[in-house]
């Protein structure tokens, strides 16, 4: 079992997605819910629409 003392060492991308804005890390978290369940796939013919319609969600 960690200790308290034992501090947590974030990456690069671990600390800017910290520190990004709330939008912006829903922004995130949604492309790669869509995005996880056909990353095995080669071709995701509908995968640019699905990622812009969260776009247009969050921007409108």
């Amino acid at each position: 079992m960690p200790e308290e003392t034992d501090k947590i060492e974030y990456t690069r991308s671990q600390k800017r997605f910290m520190e990004a804005p709330e939008m912006v890390q829903n922004l995130v978290r949604e492309f790669i819910q869509q995005e996880r369940p056909v990353m095995h796939m080669l071709r995701r013919p509908d995968i640019h629409q699905k990622l812009l319609a969260i776009v247009k969600k969050h921007v409108s």
